[in-house]
Order: C-alpha cells, then sequence, then structure tokens
C-alpha cells in the first residue's frame, strides 16, 4: 500500500463517516430515507453548522416525523411554546415579578408568554429598561 493510500485510508476511518450515516439515515431506495435525505439536505444548505443540521435531522427522526405523512400529521405549537430560562426569570426578578415560571407564565394570556419573555430578556439584559416613564420608550 503506497503511502497515499495509507493517507487516505487513514482519514476515511477518522473523519469518513457521512452526514446521512451521522443524522441516522439509513440510505436505502425507500421513499422514507430519500425523505429524511431531502430535509437534511435543506437543514445543511441553511446558514448553520452542519453539526446543528445534523442534530436537528436526528431529533426529527426521534420524534416520529420519519416521512411526509408523519411530518404532515404533526403539531407545532407544542415546540414552539416560550421557555421560561434562566435569564428570563433573572429579568422576572429585577422587574419584581415571580421568578416561578408557573406563577410568571399565569400572568399573562397564553398567547402573551413569548412577548412576555421577550421583554423579561431585554430587562435581564438591561436593567435601565426598567427605568423607562409608562407608555415611553
Amino acid at each position: 500500500m503506497t503511502e497515499q493510500q495509507q493517507t487516505a485510508r487513514r482519514l476515511m476511518e477518522r473523519h469518513g463517516r457521512t452526514f446521512a450515516a451521522d443524522a441516522g439515515i439509513a440510505l436505502h431506495d425507500k421513499p422514507s430515507p430519500l425523505w429524511q435525505l431531502l430535509v437534511l439536505s435543506l437543514l445543511l444548505s441553511t446558514r448553520i453548522r452542519s453539526e446543528i443540521a445534523v442534530a436537528t435531522a436526528r431529533e426529527l427522526w426521534e420524534a416520529g416525523w420519519r416521512t411526509p405523512e408523519q411530518l404532515r400529521g404533526s403539531t407545532w405549537q407544542p415546540q414552539v411554546r416560550p421557555v421560561l430560562d434562566d435569564l428570563t426569570l433573572r429579568g422576572a426578578q429585577q422587574a419584581g415579578l415571580p421568578s416561578d415560571p408557573a406563577a410568571l407564565a399565569g400572568l399573562v394570556d397564553r398567547d402573551d408568554l413569548a412577548s412576555l419573555a421577550a421583554a423579561l430578556v431585554r430587562v435581564a439584559r438591561d436593567p435601565h429598561l426598567l427605568e423607562e416613564p409608562a407608555g415611553g420608550s
């Protein structure tokens, strides 16, 4: 074996996994893996790191969305609920609001929770926002 062949073999052993393999796609000439490959290619074409695209694809498969029919039958609403994380809760504390996520969520309508979370993140990052006069900016 030549030195170049050895180098090629070493590279394949260390780094030769395809994105499809990393995403858990078993490539067969069947609709489901072809659909998964299409979804993965769309994710990989966005302006995010390939590791994030592959991880996103794996999450889709783990959620059971391996075919167009499964994805069409899914609901997106539970996945877009805002998360009241530590930064949000710090903003709530600075604003004198409850630091318990359930109590905080109970202050506004369900559809307004994302706006409240966004406001609290802004307050946590810039406490001077609390000094603004009511109704002004």
